[in-house]
């Protein structure tokens, strides 16, 4: 298998022994690991210092969470639809993702 150079994983978690392991075995292998913890606006610090390169899809999935989380709704919903967006149509997570913004409901809804 070819080691990763320095490719960069970012880890968002609250459990303390999942982070530990987590972390030393992508360390192990070569990725740079950032962790988040459970700090929405870290969370969302780390995402925008991180290029796409391929992951605009997850990206914006945990922009949305984080903005959720910061009670950021209009945000969350706008990131959501951009994960959306770039999202490949057979993607196994698009339900996934979708729910998440239909849960949001409308802006107007909301308004």
């Amino acid at each position: 298998m070819k080691q990763p150079s320095g490719a960069h994983v970012l880890v968002v978690d609250d459990e303390p022994a999942l982070l530990r392991t987590v972390t030393a075995n992508l360390g192990r292998r070569g990725f740079r690991v950032e962790i988040a913890r459970t700090k929405a606006q870290e969370a969302l610090d780390l995402l925008d210092h991180l290029p796409p390169s391929g992951y605009a899809a997850q990206i914006g999935e945990l922009r949305g969470d984080a903005l959720v989380a910061l009670k950021r709704t209009d945000d969350a919903r706008a990131a959501y639809a951009d994960a959306l967006a770039n999202l490949d149509p057979n993607a196994a997570n698009r339900q996934f993702v979708q729910m998440k913004l239909n849960d949001l409901g409308t802006a107007e809804a909301k308004g």
